[in-house]
């Protein structure tokens, strides 16, 4: 056989291969995207027609006054559903369904009930209907959700929907990342990990220690000034658990440093597998308990959606500067690194343990967290560009370091 054959039969086993891996990577983002078009399209099934669904929370004073919520019925002969829960502390509430032109449906009242429906003799025509909420001195929660028959909580839930779009921003991130630095999966599934051993420590001091220390803290520090250190400690609690389980893992197996695709992807696994295991909680809820988890405002249910986003860059970002501190033995990097975890997990303290704030629009902790954001995009993007390519240039930035004076 000539030289000539040779070079053929190696040009066309190359070119299979190519072929084969072209196929296997078109394949991949076929199933990806089949996947994104099946959990968005499952938002929508069985969700049936909600006609309203109102909460409110009484207090922290006896609350005595009368609340009305309309709903339009458009349709003759539909099978309304409704439930009406009270819990009350205190005093009492009275609940009224009332019929287009003031006829009475259903009605109950006391500290403690539930009122759900139809029952047999109950029609539904079209017209305009009125819940009546009469409060006498109550102190408590009440909601009331009507929905047609199709209509299942457990399905249709915000908690579900919510859940679902969470492990979303997850798996696409590792998704992207992963096929535009070609990294090996491995390493997405190593930051989950040392996200994993972070939290767990993190958890195992604060479970028997933080409420003595924030009793502490409240006992011996004037009013003003708890919130702030109070918010600081939770902070804190991330930074040195998270970012600290992250330095020694970068310390101790170095080639987790070996290029930024590497660095980056471990950061990326951390913060998706925070996004994916609080979405499945959070889908999880809808099952266990959906009366608590009903179909709510859109906004409501992508605000949590919107936190994981945010976090998941700042979890790539800190610990992505933690890895190329590592790869150029330059720690204030990894300083950098845990000042910005610190520093997210500080402002969503403040908000957690505010009563003031809390109270206040659920977008705004969001809104505080978009500089941390931005900021960690733009550090994403200076290292990539600054990462010594090789392990050579790791070896000659190290040697550089001890050179100088």
């Amino acid at each position: 056989m000539t030289t000539a054959d040779n070079s053929g039969i190696l040009w066309a086993m190359s070119n299979g291969e190519t072929a084969r891996h072209r196929f296997g990577r078109r394949k991949l983002v076929l199933i990806a995207w089949l996947v994104v078009a099946v959990v968005i399209a499952s938002m929508f099934w069985g969700r049936g027609k909600i006609y309203t669904n109102a909460s409110r929370t009484l207090g922290p004073d006896p609350v005595t006054d009368v609340q009305q919520v309309p709903f339009e019925v458009r349709d003759s002969g539909v099978e309304l559903k409704y439930q009406m829960d009270v819990k009350l502390q205190a005093g009492q509430v009275r609940i009224r369904l009332i019929r287009p032109g003031g006829g009475t449906i259903t009605e109950a009242s006391g500290g403690t009930f539930t009122l759900a429906g139809p029952k047999d003799d109950e029609q539904f025509l079209a017209g305009r209907y009125l819940i009546e909420v009469q409060s006498e001195q109550a102190i408590g929660t009440w909601t009331v959700a009507i929905h047609d028959k199709n209509y299942s909580p457990r399905l249709s839930s915000s908690a579900l929907i919510t859940g679902k779009l969470m492990v979303l921003v997850g798996v696409l991130a590792v998704w992207s990342w992963g096929r535009r630095s070609h990294v090996p999966w491995l390493y997405f599934v190593i930051g989950a990990a040392i996200w994993g051993v972070g939290v767990v420590l993190k958890f195992g001091w604060a479970l028997p220690f933080n409420e003595s220390i924030f009793r502490a803290i409240n006992e011996s520090l004037p009013r003003y000034v708890t919130l702030a250190v109070g918010a600081l400690y939770v902070g804190l609690l991330t930074g040195v658990f998270e970012i600290g389980v992250t330095v020694v893992a970068a310390r101790r197996w170095p080639r987790l440093s070996h290029g930024s695709e590497r660095g980056i992807a471990v950061g990326i696994g951390a913060g998706a597998a925070e996004a994916i295991i609080l979405g499945m909680l959070v889908s999880l809820s809808s099952f266990v308990k959906p009366e608590a988890a009903m179909a709510g405002p859109l906004s409501l249910a992508l605000l949590p959606v919107a936190e994981r986003f945010l976090a998941l860059l700042c979890h790539a970002s800190s610990r992505a500067l933690v890895f190329f501190a590592v790869a150029t033995h330059r720690w204030r990097w990894a300083v950098g690194g845990f000042v910005l975890l610190t520093g997210v997990d500080t402002v969503a303290g403040a908000f957690l343990l505010s009563k003031e704030w809390a109270a206040m629009s659920p977008w705004l902790v969001e809104i505080a967290l978009i500089p941390f954001g931005l900021v960690s995009i733009a550090l994403l993007v200076i290292v990539a560009k600054r990462w010594p390519t090789s392990r050579t240039q790791c070896t000659q930035s190290t040697d550089a370091v001890r050179q100088q004076p």
